[in-house]
């Protein structure tokens, strides 16, 4: 039976050049949303699942084209090493992206989409109490995300294994045993 693995290297290698692809499509696409709906509460939000879900459509189409190059089979522990590398890059240059762009780039956007924020909360209906614990609640996050925060990048990384897991599942095909 022919060996189905991937060397380290090819592995490492496909993933760095597939996780910048990925990096780069989602800074683009988080820009865009960034700069044209972000004070408008919902629509961001739904902005912000689609470019996720799109995130992790893009991944399984990269898992579909690793299989394909590997002969058409891979197993698990390779597929899952190379999105596991694929991830580790674009969730790296995503996460220092969104890092430059509070920063540096419109540093009032936290402020702005709090305040959109605050005036949709404002007019739902909520108590006093409530609106107050929930805007203190955002303020608190906002903070959290316009300093550099390693153990949040590094939350954000295991979050995305989580789906890389599913995807590796999914999209890895073993060669059969009798051929």
């Amino acid at each position: 039976m022919e060996d189905i693995t991937m060397s380290r290297s090819a592995r490492n290698k496909t993933g760095a050049i597939y996780g910048v692809v990925l990096g780069l499509i989602y800074i683009i696409l988080s820009t865009i949303s960034n700069l044209t709906v972000a004070q408008q509460v919902t629509l961001f939000g739904i902005m912000s699942m689609v470019n996720y879900v799109l995130y992790f459509i893009i991944l399984g189409i990269m898992a579909k084209m690793i299989r394909k190059t590997n002969g058409g089979f891979i197993e698990f522990k390779e597929l899952f090493g190379t999105i596991f590398v694929i991830l580790l890059v674009a969730g790296s240059m995503t996460y220092i992206y969104n890092w430059v762009f509070m920063n540096y780039i419109d540093p009032h956007f936290a402020e702005k989409v709090l305040e959109a924020a605050r005036q949709k909360i404002e007019q739902s209906g909520l108590s006093d109490d409530r609106i107050d614990e929930m805007l203190k609640t955002m303020d608190k996050d906002s903070a959290g995300a316009m300093r550099f925060d390693p153990l949040a990048w590094a939350g954000l990384i295991v979050r995305d294994c989580v789906f890389g897991l599913i995807v590796a599942a999914i999209m890895k095909k073993s060669k059969p045993v009798f051929e």
